[in-house]
């Protein structure tokens, strides 16, 4: 069996499905008999790492600039895997005296993250090949104007900006020609980590982060269904040189990985 309860969390419910806690030690949870041995590598663990090796590879072929920092949400990640109706009725709950079936995947089972993984990986390849695109631009203009900026630094009154130097491993960004090679975006989970020089490299990046959600998760139609890029962290999202990803305060200006203050307090 498996325990249901609903926690409450910045004005919205979360049902919190639990299948690994055991009341009795003879009790058989579902996560017991939904082995993943078969199931895909998990790696979205090392997104923050390749992330920092991205941000050091941009200074290095971007030594003068300003590195930005952006973020992307998948809206409810683990509904695109769905359930086989075989087994939907085991996912479900009861509340209020009602039986609620669950179609697609839930927080709390061990099938959860290997059977999203598919569909990160796709997006995360995906952005890197549309990166190369400039069309996409054009494409999603609406969403792109909607963002915020931190204020353009004039040349004289700019940051100090800390050096980064090329080695065997860490050559930078840009090909033999000078040209800057595909982009990329790292992917945890559900949250898109994205880093690049200069304002148009990150327009050209955050239009095919866009379009490689819509090509994997769907074409928003929000009359029927949620948008699978969240909106509401789209529009709180401030791209600039700073920013709190995954707990932590990265600064490209200092090249430095901070605590929070509200953390410390």
């Amino acid at each position: 069996m498996q325990h249901q309860g609903i926690r409450e969390k910045y004005g919205k419910y979360r049902v919190i499905f639990d299948s690994s806690t055991q009341t009795s030690p003879d009790e058989i949870v579902l996560n017991q008999v939904t082995p993943t041995d078969n199931e895909a590598i998990i790696d979205f663990g090392t997104a923050k790492t390749k992330l920092h090796i991205n941000i050091y590879n941009w200074r290095v072929s971007f030594p003068d600039e300003v590195i930005y920092l952006a973020l992307a949400d998948i809206t409810a990640c683990f509904r695109f895997p769905r359930l086989s109706a075989d087994v939907a009725g085991a996912f479900g709950f009861l509340a209020e005296g009602f039986y609620f079936a669950s179609t697609s995947h839930v927080f709390g089972s061990n099938t959860s993250a290997s059977s999203w993984e598919a569909f990160r990986r796709a997006i995360q390849n995906l952005i890197t090949i549309l990166s190369q695109r400039c069309d996409l631009i054009a494409k999603h203009k609406e969403l792109l104007d909607a963002l915020r900026w931190i204020k353009e630094y004039a040349t004289h009154n700019r940051p100090a900006l800390v050096r980064a130097f090329p080695c065997e491993i860490n050559r930078g960004v840009l090909d033999s020609n000078g040209n800057v090679i595909p982009m990329t975006a790292n992917i945890y989970v559900d949250d898109i980590l994205a880093a690049a020089a200069l304002r148009g490299n990150m327009v050209r990046l955050l239009a095919a982060i866009i379009e490689a959600i819509f090509l994997v998760c769907g074409t928003p139609d929000v009359a029927v269904r949620q948008c699978p890029l969240s909106l509401e962290k789209w529009s709180e999202l401030e791209v600039g040189p700073r920013q709190i990803i995954l707990g932590l305060v990265v600064d490209t200006n200092a090249m430095t990985v901070g605590i929070t203050d509200e953390y410390i307090e």
